[in-house]
């Protein structure tokens, strides 16, 4: 009974939709994504990421949470590949 009160818990479904966004994410950064056979690049992929989740956790005001992605988005990509010299997919 325990465990069909926390299967109909919003925390529940919140955890499995985080999984099923990781699960994208890692799609999409495929080379080539699988299903529609174009490249993705990682800024783009990291920026709609980054939407789903703050979206999903109602974070912010929906305005707040483009800022915020696309500031960290830029950021990552900016210290990673310029900055550390590592390159992204």
């Amino acid at each position: 009974k325990k465990f069909l009160v926390k299967f109909k818990s919003k925390e529940f479904w919140n955890t499995v939709i985080v999984f099923g966004y990781l699960f994208l994410y890692m799609i999409v950064l495929w080379e080539r994504t699988p299903l529609l056979g174009i490249h993705i690049p990682f800024w783009l992929a990291t920026f709609i990421f980054l939407n789903l989740m703050m979206i999903t956790f109602k974070a912010t005001k929906f305005l707040n949470i483009i800022i915020i992605s696309g500031i960290t988005t830029f950021l990552v990509d900016f210290f990673f590949r310029t900055l550390a010299r590592i390159p992204l997919p």
